[in-house]
């Protein structure tokens, strides 16, 4: 058997063996130096034409000024990246724009002292396990210069990746000691925020305040709504929280730019069609509390923002409501062919009285939190959302310090007042809900609120 001669192409001239080194087009080397264990190569931009960014005319080269990288290490030696810039400046007399750098990412990012392809390998490297250190001691620079640029380049990777919050549906939050307390340090928490569902970390926060975890909160792009599985998971932590011994009081609070719109109505509908109950059985307890069993312990609503339909039946069922003064309360069901099926035909005449409550369900107005609290629906109107919750957190803290064995009593106490008159109401909201998802009004509610015209009943 003849074997086949192979063409291999092979650099011989230094030059283009260094040029191959750095691999990006319009970047060439300007000298390749070695002093000991120390290892330089110097690069520099190909730079043609320049025009001014803000008038567009032409600019010339001021200085040029070299920046020190470091790069990944060639054969186990450790590499610096002299990178050879060019100010440049505008020579249009009345513009000004003055001088400026030019940037190149391919090279290096801006403010992080690795090359481009060291910053990302490093973050590959920690993101898979490795220490910092371990990665800053193989680049052969120090701690903070890896950690600066593994840092810059996660958050961007975490921006970039949207998909990994779409199917997520419950949070877990899990509290790490980062920095244990010293002669000189401060005790240092870290939380975990991880999709509970899915075993997937979303993001580590530096910070275990509720302040901060809310506030990171505020940023994520979508909006809390009621869907079935979201209400499910509620009822699931509702029912954690009354079982856990450790656990005194709990505060509910609406993430994002409102506390909720409300259910989402496709998704309760095709549930509705089906006859089957919410939630589960055993493990949960119902977030509306339209039956057996019921929270034992204390529950404080925050409310903000838009809090609609369901949400604020939500808000009825606490013991304590906070509203943020944005607060935007609706319960206007009725003017989409439905009705409050989470308990506001029951609860809401009995906090506000028949004549308020009927004012708006009725009529479908919306009522502000001043409105609210005139009426005796909020304890408290705290300045905005964060206040609020703050205010909430503060009397859930409250609460938490007196006798658990009392509190628990005075609960009881006070619902033997009130729950055996209402039970028969509750039992029936769920066969009133679904039955309205059948009938004609209900579907030209939903074909007028997506058409942008207003919905015509006809009592069908």
């Amino acid at each position: 058997m003849s074997q086949q001669s192979r063409s291999t192409f092979v650099l011989v001239d230094p030059s283009e063996v260094l040029q191959a080194l750095v691999g990006l087009k319009d970047v060439r080397v300007v000298h390749y130096r070695r002093n000991g264990a120390d290892v330089e190569l110097m690069v520099e931009q190909v730079v043609d034409e320049v025009r001014c960014p803000n008038c567009s005319g032409p600019a010339l080269v001021h200085e040029r000024p070299v920046v020190h990288y470091v790069d990944l290490p060639v054969y186990g030696t450790a590499m610096s990246l002299a990178w050879k810039k060019h100010r440049v400046r505008c020579i249009t007399p009345e513009c000004p724009k003055n001088t400026w750098v030019l940037e190149d990412h391919r090279i290096a990012a801006k403010a992080c002292l690795l090359t481009t392809r060291a910053a990302k390998w490093a973050t590959v490297q920690v993101g898979g396990g490795r220490t910092v250190k371990e990665v800053a001691g193989e680049l052969g620079c120090d701690w903070h210069t890896v950690n600066d640029a593994v840092t810059t380049y996660g958050e961007a990777l975490l921006e970039a990746d949207r998909k990994r919050l779409t199917k997520t549906t419950a949070i877990g939050l899990d509290e790490t000691s980062f920095v244990k307390a010293g002669l000189h340090s401060h005790a240092s928490y870290a939380t975990t925020v991880a999709d509970v569902e899915n075993h997937q970390v979303i993001d580590i926060l530096p910070s275990r305040n509720f302040v901060d975890v809310a506030a990171w909160l505020d940023k994520q792009p979508r909006a809390w709504k009621q869907r079935p599985e979201t209400y499910e998971k509620l009822a699931e932590a509702y029912y954690q929280y009354d079982h856990d011994p450790t656990l005194r009081a709990a505060v509910s609070f609406g993430h994002g730019e409102n506390f909720s719109r409300g259910i989402d109505v496709d998704g309760f509908r095709s549930l509705a069609g089906t006859g089957k109950p919410w939630i589960a059985s055993t493990g949960t307890i119902d977030p509306l509390a339209k039956c057996a069993p019921r929270l034992a312990k204390p529950l404080i609503v925050v409310t903000h923002g838009d809090t609609w339909n369901m949400a604020h039946e939500l808000h009825l069922v606490a013991d304590i409501r906070i509203a943020s003064a944005d607060t935007r309360f609706g319960q206007d069901e009725n003017t989409h062919g439905r009705f409050p099926g989470g308990g506001a035909t029951i609860r809401f005449p009995r906090e506000v009285g028949w004549g308020n409550a009927m004012r708006y369900i009725l009529t479908g107005d919306h009522w502000s939190a001043d409105e609210a609290y005139r009426m005796g629906e909020v304890q408290e109107i705290a300045p905005g959302a964060k206040e609020a919750l703050e205010a909430g957190v503060r009397i859930a803290e409250k609460v938490a310090d007196c006798g658990p064995l009392g509190i628990r009593t005075s609960l009881a106490s006070a619902h033997l007042a009130i729950d055996h008159s209402e039970e028969d109401a509750l039992s029936e909201l769920d066969a009133q809900f679904g039955a309205l998802f059948h009938t004609r009004d209900f579907t030209e509610g939903r074909e007028a609120e997506a058409e942008g015209r207003k919905p015509v009943y006809r009592g069908e």
